[in-house]
């Protein structure tokens, strides 16, 4: 592919030359050496890590490169190169010119000329792309995949250390756990500069890894050897993260040791500048010192900061942010608790026990979305006795989580997390020395440390998400915003079509915008399934496509409003287990609300909620049956159906805001889809699902679905059936299966809700609001309760594990009534059947150990 004619920069062309004629005098190895020097590891003599052995191993030997195909003949390298880079690096040939002037001053690459490297053993010739990045220079990386150079490299990394994919949700998890006693949680980044380039790949293997340098037509070609691992490769990542994962081991292990780090000679220069507000511009956040001054960051006006929602003191307890006092309600007047409390005749009950009149509830307003002041921290968490100290890692970018931060204070905890994140980094990678390349930079990034992202802020930009950690929210930030718009505004709903590549970036880039946003992932079954239907490259938009567009616009306005709690994306223990079951006549269930559960008006606490609905004619009729095999509503899509009539149900009837439900089923398939959240169909759970996202947005719940066998359903299986006796003639006969004493309530689902339920199971679209009716106002704010162990090992998360669902039978202890009282019911998760994904972080062996 010929290129714009374009000037070789001279020093690139000493470069060149000077390497040339070290090869032609000393041989491949000898230039290899002489080019990288001392190399970027310490002696790894003080790393105590089981990885230790596989560091040296890259160390001493650098990263292999192995094939499972033969080296390519001199033809198809000859093709690679008359084919030439990618067309992304047209518009950026000095950015690229410049790259490898500074990678091959730094020892990191070398360029050669075709005829000087045609014999080497191995050779084979990538193209190379540019990707323009936000806010930074370009980045330029090499599609080892498209000669298929990474389908054909064997696994030889230890796979098993990227465990960056969960970072976000162990960075939330450790903010929510944290005890508010001792403050605020601050955040800091520190950014391994030069990441990739810090390991080695193995003398002998770098011309596998060869790339097409761009040069112009009629001129010698160049070919570029990364001495280093390449962006681009697959195993770059395992590799690298092999040293960073255990640099953040080193880090959390020095923190559990209570030790007492010693200065750093960089941790002065990062305490000196403020942390910068992700939300605005030359605006530092505000971080008051013990002084009440703000800091202020350079360039912005003089008394210009970010505004707190919450003034916040460092070190100062945050009961009266995180657990304000409750605003207390006299609730009305209820008749016992034995008594079936049937919301659908309420407006109608004038009097109750004691002749009260039942006030009518207040509504609640959602105009602004949920401040840490409004609901009482959930009773399930902790309160532990030291401060926050955490350290994760997302490939070369470290995190750090600390509270009791106090500006200018030394011994503070947070000035001695982040001491202790810098000595774990040197440990590994050395820091500048005397003696080293004049090029070679030190291992934290110093501009990033010179723009504030080595300082503690409370309100961070953490892996393209705003973290706010007082008012305990996380939100995109405004280019991402931007570019959410733009996604969306670039489909009008006029478009009949579009490229399958364009769909693919679509649909990649709503996924990655929705890890945060509760119910987001369950608005992506009718784009994921035109996918399936694509003819050649081109995807067909239709209707229901264009439905679940408007769906992410209607979030794309909600989420402008509002920001998402965190503890809407943290399982904890439940508040409450609930059974749900259906049946070709109807659907019903039940809950069990634990004893902290706050009640809305006109429902009880601590009392079982029962529900069941009686399905109409124009569902039975299509029900496949043995009668009906042409019918097209499954029995599984009437068990979905359920699924949502059920957490509508605890919704109307209790105060779920920030509390984590634990609803069960004894249907496998709707289990699988309540827990995936979409499905590549256009067939009713489609439509159901979508419903699951919207409500579990508006409601602001956490859900967590599992396995019941049905022949321990009992309750939710006569719900479902038993439509022939009366609530107390039900309730009598299912009496055993209630804790003593309990009572019920009942909740008979309102029009609303079955309309929208009954047009989802007939593939009909329904409008969102017919979602979002405001429920009750709650009866009163509640009690703290009393806190439970968390075991984190057993926590549910939104994927299953990878193994295929066992079989299940009925077993002795599954269904126990005493664990359903409301003391108990906060243990529900050690009873949980099918295996959830774990946020700890696995094993520290990163192996197998790479062979000799």
């Amino acid at each position: 592919m010929p290129l714009p004619s374009t000037q070789l920069p001279a020093e690139l062309g000493e470069y060149i030359a000077r390497d040339v004629e070290l090869l032609r005098r000393g041989g491949w190895k000898e230039l290899v050496a002489s080019r990288r020097g001392r190399g970027d590891f310490t002696s790894l003599n003080n790393v105590q890590h089981p990885a230790q052995r596989l560091l040296r191993h890259y160390k001493h030997r650098g990263a292999p490169v192995k094939f499972a195909t033969p080296p390519w003949p001199r033809s198809k390298i000859e093709y690679a190169l008359k084919r030439g880079p990618h067309r992304s690096c047209v518009d950026y040939l000095d950015f690229l010119n410049q790259e490898f002037i500074e990678m091959v001053a730094r020892g990191q690459w070398v360029v050669l000329p075709y005829s000087a490297v045609k014999d080497m053993p191995g050779l084979r010739a990538s193209p190379p792309g540019v990707i323009p990045q936000h806010g930074r220079r370009p980045r330029w990386i090499v599609d080892y995949s498209y000669w298929g150079i990474n389908e054909e490299t064997l696994p030889l990394a230890a796979l098993e250390s990227m465990q960056f994919g969960r970072a976000l949700d162990r960075i939330l998890r450790e903010i929510l756990l944290a005890n508010p006693a001792h403050g605020p949680v601050y955040l800091l980044k520190i950014d391994l500069s030069d990441g990739f380039y810090r390991v080695d790949v193995n003398p002998d293997d770098i011309p596998k890894l060869g790339v097409v340098f761009p040069t112009r037509e009629g001129e010698e070609q160049l070919m570029a050897f990364p001495l280093v691992l390449p962006m681009g490769w697959s195993n770059s990542p395992p590799v690298f993260s092999t040293v960073t994962e255990t640099i953040a081991d080193i880090a959390n292990t020095n923190i559990a040791a209570t030790s007492c780090p010693s200065p750093h000679h960089l941790d002065d220069l990062a305490e000196s500048i403020p942390s910068p507000s992700p939300l605005a511009d030359g605006v530092a956040e505000k971080s008051p010192d013990s002084d009440g001054v703000t800091a202020k960051s350079p360039g912005a006006k003089d008394g210009v900061a970010e505004k707190s929602p919450v003034p916040v003191e460092p070190g100062m307890p945050l009961q009266a942010v995180q657990n304000p006092q409750p605003l207390h309600m006299t609730p009305p007047p209820v008749s016992s608790p034995t008594m079936a409390l049937d919301t659908s005749r309420e407006p109608q009950r004038k009097e109750r026990a004691g002749g009260a009149h039942t006030p009518k509830p207040p509504k609640a307003d959602r105009k602004h979305g949920l401040s840490p002041q409004s609901i009482p921290r959930d009773p399930s968490l902790p309160t532990s006795k030291r401060p926050l100290s955490y350290v994760d890692v997302f490939v070369d970018d470290f995190l750090g989580l600390a509270q009791q931060y106090h500006p200018n204070v030394v011994n503070s905890n947070a000035r001695r997390v982040r001491r202790i994140m810098m000595h774990a980094i040197d440990s590994v990678i050395r820091p500048l020395e005397p003696g080293d390349n004049p090029f070679r930079k030190e291992p934290v990034s110093l501009k990033k440390l010179r723009q504030g992202d080595c300082s503690w802020g409370t309100i961070k930009e953490v892996l393209g998400w705003v973290i706010d950690t007082v008012n305990m929210t996380i939100q995109l930030p405004q280019r991402r915003l931007e570019r959410l718009a733009e996604i969306l505004n670039s489909i009008p709903t006029s478009q009949k079509r579009t490229s399958v590549k364009k769909w693919h970036k679509v649909l990649g880039e709503l996924r990655s915008m929705s890890l945060a946003l509760p119910g987001a992932r369950n608005l992506f079954s009718t784009m994921q399934n035109a996918l399936g239907s694509k003819k050649g490259g081109r995807v067909a938009l239709d209707k229901g496509v264009h439905h679940a567009l408007e769906d992410f616009r209607w979030m794309f306005e909600n989420i402008k409003t509002r920001p998402t709690n965190i503890a809407e994306l943290v399982p904890l223990l439940p508040s409450a287990e609930g059974h749900h079951d259906a049946s070709g006549k109807g659907a019903g269930g039940i809950w069990f609300p634990s004893a902290h559960l706050v009640a809305r008006y006109g429902f009880l606490p601590s009392v079982p909620l029962v529900w069941r609905l009686e399905w109409p004619e124009c569902i039975t009729s299509r029900l496949v049956t043995e009668d009906n095999p042409d019918g097209d509503i499954t029995n599984s899509d009437l068990e979905l159906a359920g699924g949502l009539l059920q957490l509508d149900a605890i919704s109307h009837c209790f105060d779920v805001r920030l509390r984590t439900l634990l609803s069960k089923g004894d249907n496998l398939a709707t289990t699988f889809w309540e827990r995936k959240g979409s499905t590549s169909s256009t067939k009713p759970p489609a439509y159901l699902l979508r419903l699951f996202g919207m409500h579990q947005r508006f409601h602001q719940y956490v859900p967590r679905f599992d396995y019941i066998s049905g022949i321990s359903n009992h309750v939710a299986d006569a719900l479902s059936r038993d439509f022939h006796l009366e609530w107390p003639d039900l309730i009598s006969s299912l009496s055993s299966y209630f804790p003593q004493n309990a009572g019920y309530q009942v909740w008979t689902p309102p029009p609303h809700i079955v309309s929208a339920v009954i047009s989802a199971l007939l593939k009909k679209q329904s409008a969102r609001e017919s979602l979002m009716v405001e429920p009750p106002a709650p009866t009163q704010a509640g009690a703290s309760g009393v806190s439970s162990q968390l075991t984190w090992a057993s926590t549910p998360f939104s994927k299953p594990s990878k193994t295929k669902y066992p079989c299940y039978s009925s077993m002795p202890n599954e269904f126990v009534v005493e664990n359903l009282q409301p003391t108990r019911i906060q243990s529900g998760l050690d009873r949980l059947k099918i295996t959830y994904g774990s946020l700890g972080r696995r094993s520290q062996v990163w192996g197998p150990l790479t062979p000799a």
